[in-house]
């Protein structure tokens, strides 16, 4: 293995429903599922899936409000939870602790995709390599397995065993380092911040692993990019082969909504894949 030195439709029905509900879990008559209201520093946020006829999913995402966004740019926003992340390199025994971030979670309706649950984690100063990703952003981790799995996650050796080649997306690469609770992350060194040369990202889609498992799929943007009201949708690089059974997009999408004055990441263009 080598290493490497957020459905307009869909969106529009969310956002609208976001937007009108508060409390607990909700659904409405389109299908579409509710996720817990979160604080989100001063803002909100919360999580909604939206369902085909047949129950199979359309799209899964995470929304967050003006305020939530307006309130990062302030001098001291009211974070859930601040800490320093310790990394582990490969398999050696020495760890660094990078940058200080902020972590939201969002339980999930039940549904058939892949995606148990959902963090939100702000990065003020970025993180390495900061010659890329070394901008204020947002990592939006979709986690398919559970928090209590996912507390369970250490940096050591964590990329060891690695993942076989045709259980990683094409052109995907280990980042190497560990990350406590998340695990490996693998990314597209053909992606647009890494061509023709590295530079300051806007956005971009990362896979995690951990012991050669696949642990999360993870849309970052730069709140810059975020701020600028995106109408954005890509195509998702995925395996040949996937190691649980379920339903996994194809598809990820970055969304502002003008009716809602919201924000959204979402996964969609699901499609049924069985382990192999």
């Amino acid at each position: 293995m080598k290493h490497l030195p957020i459905l307009s439709g869909a969106l529009l029905l969310g956002g609208a429903l976001l937007a009108g509900c508060s409390g607990g879990s909700s659904s409405s008559s389109s299908g579409t599922q509710l996720g817990p209201l979160v604080t989100v520093a001063g803002g909100t946020g919360r999580t909604f899936v939206q369902n085909n006829f047949d129950g199979s999913p359309s799209a899964v995402g995470v929304t967050i409000d003006q305020a939530a966004l307006n309130s990062f740019s302030s001098a001291a926003p009211a974070l859930a939870s601040t800490s320093g992340r310790t990394v582990r390199h490969g398999t050696e025994h020495t760890s660094d602790v990078v940058d200080e971030a902020a972590l939201y979670s969002f339980a999930l309706p039940e549904n058939s995709s892949v995606v148990n649950h959902v963090t939100l984690d702000w990065n003020p100063q970025g993180h390495p390599p900061l010659m890329v990703y070394g901008v204020p952003h947002f990592d939006v981790h979709f986690y398919m397995v559970t928090p209590a799995e996912r507390a369970q996650i250490s940096p050591v050796n964590a990329d060891s065993p690695a993942p076989a080649a045709s259980y990683v997306a094409p052109d995907y690469v280990s980042g190497v380092e560990g990350v406590p609770q998340m695990g490996v992350h693998y990314v597209d060194p053909t992606s647009e911040e890494w061509v023709p040369q590295p530079h300051l990202f806007s956005k971009t889609f990362i896979y995690g692993y951990y012991k050669g498992n696949m642990t999360f799929l993870e849309p970052m943007l730069s709140a810059a990019y975020l701020k600028s009201k995106p109408d954005f949708s890509s195509d998702i690089k995925v395996p040949a082969k996937v190691k649980k059974t379920g339903y996994y997009p194809t598809k990820y999408s970055i969304k502002y909504n003008t009716e809602a004055n919201n924000y959204s990441v979402i996964l969609s263009g699901f499609v049924k894949r069985n382990a192999s």
